[in-house]
């Protein structure tokens, strides 16, 4: 449990008033007091929820928000990681349907390495799951996939794609790299498993790596693509308290 954290110094009042009023979620309200409210550290990040006071006789926004950044004990070799959702944020939620995903206010990438988030809160209309490893009932279950699959047919062969939203790996050369390295990483794997991996898969592994090439012909192509989560387990997302009223949230 990380200590108390400070107010951090770009979620001043003022700084928040112009963002808020930015995403059109203020009226001409001010907010006039940040505190915060609890604060947590993930492997990667640190996530504080602020409260937010509003001058009395002004237009009201959210009461809170979440901010999201590094923490000090981040790994550098994590800490690119906390960069790129700060720009699928900026990218990719942004041009994504409502109704998906968080409302993101400010998502910033530092050119010297330093990120941070500052997202929509949605304790009162959303909640987690249960604890892992209790998987949800089937009905939530169905909610989460429908909500990855809405978000996969959006950007389903999107014109972007590649272009101004990410980049295909066979361009980069990335592709060519992992296909490389298959044979390498597969050996090792195999060595540290010894005789835990049976003969039948270690079968399967050799055909995969031979077909690796010709699987790899049809990404080249660059159509029937999309974008998909790199985690998506049923924990990263959001589920409604009122299914009536709330979509699942993706996170």
């Amino acid at each position: 449990m990380a200590r108390m954290a400070d107010v951090p110094p770009q979620a001043t009042a003022d700084r928040l008033t112009v963002l808020l009023r930015r995403a059109g979620v203020l009226g001409r309200g001010e907010v006039l007091d940040v505190a915060v409210e609890s604060s947590r550290d993930t492997l990667i990040s640190r996530v504080t929820r602020l409260r937010l006071t509003y001058e009395r006789d002004g237009d009201q926004g959210p009461s809170h928000v979440f901010f999201k950044t590094a923490h000090d004990r981040v790994e550098a070799t994590l800490r690119e990681f906390g960069r790129k959702e700060a720009a699928f944020y900026d990218v990719v939620a942004i041009a994504t349907p409502m109704g998906l995903l968080p409302r993101c206010y400010e998502a910033v990438a530092e050119p010297a390495g330093g990120w941070h988030l500052m997202l929509e809160d949605l304790t009162a209309s959303h909640e987690p799951l249960a604890e892992w490893p209790v998987p949800p009932l089937i009905e939530r279950w169905r909610a989460i996939v429908t909500a990855h699959a809405r978000f996969h047919a959006f950007w389903w062969d999107h014109e972007r794609l590649g272009v101004s939203v990410g980049a295909f790996a066979d361009d980069s050369g990335a592709l060519e790299g992992h296909l490389a390295a298959f044979p390498k990483d597969v050996a090792t794997f195999a060595d540290r498993l010894g005789d835990r991996l049976s003969a039948e898969r270690t079968r399967i592994y050799e055909r995969l790596i031979a077909a690796a090439p010709r699987l790899a012909a049809r990404y080249r192509t660059h159509r029937d693509l999309t974008l998909i989560h790199g985690d998506a387990h049923v924990w990263n997302a959001l589920l409604p308290r009122d299914p009536t009223v709330n979509d699942v949230r993706l996170i």
